[in-house]
């Protein structure tokens, strides 16, 4: 009778010793997924306000707009065909970490041609990487996602705004290496800018 009293202590005291280790293992596992969630947070914060992206508001000489520059840009104008029409567009760029952030305009002396001329931006702008549109919500303003590749065949995505403000057509535009291009710094970059 002992003997099976002292059995079946001896197994209450394993079931309790487990039942103490599972809670232990889940308490230890929940610290170490916390602690992965909380570095992950940081290295996405850090990326975005790192020192190589020197975030500074731009003000275009050439076009009235500003925008959050991650280091200063370069300006030229070039003459262009969109639509069917010859333009001159502007262009403020800048290259940080293997992204080029881009800002390009064009001034119209028909405003009703701004949808035309836009959508004309848009081709252009799939064209030039041979890609295809990954994303796009078709709401006026909103950034459209595009994938392509470099003239070496490496994978590049795009993301860009194409905006309507009186006489002028905006683009706005992120581009660079799939792993680079990262939705903290596109977004940084598309909800900076402003048209004056």
């Amino acid at each position: 009778m002992m003997l099976l009293s002292d059995c079946h202590c001896q197994s209450t005291f394993i079931d309790t010793s487990h039942r103490s280790f599972v809670i232990q293992t889940v308490h230890t596992m929940r610290k170490k997924w916390l602690r992965g969630k909380f570095l992950l947070m940081t290295l996405m914060l850090l990326c975005a306000c790192s020192p190589r992206f020197n975030w500074r508001e731009f003000h275009s000489n050439e076009a009235p707009y500003s925008i959050l520059m991650p280091g200063k840009p370069s300006s030229l104008s070039k003459d262009v065909q969109l639509g069917g029409l010859n333009l001159t567009m502007h262009m403020d760029a800048v290259e940080v970490s293997d992204l080029n952030f881009a800002v390009g305009s064009v001034k119209l002396n028909d405003p009703g041609q701004a949808w035309l001329v836009r959508e004309a931006m848009k081709a252009g702008l799939i064209n030039n990487i041979h890609g295809h549109i990954t994303k796009d919500s078709h709401m006026p303003d909103a950034v459209i996602e595009i994938s392509g590749k470099a003239r070496d065949g490496t994978t590049l995505n795009m993301a860009v705004r194409l905006i309507i403000q009186g006489p002028r057509v905006y683009q706005i535009l992120v581009l660079g290496p799939e792993s680079r291009l990262q939705p903290e710094i596109v977004e940084t970059f598309m909800t900076s800018f402003h048209a004056n």
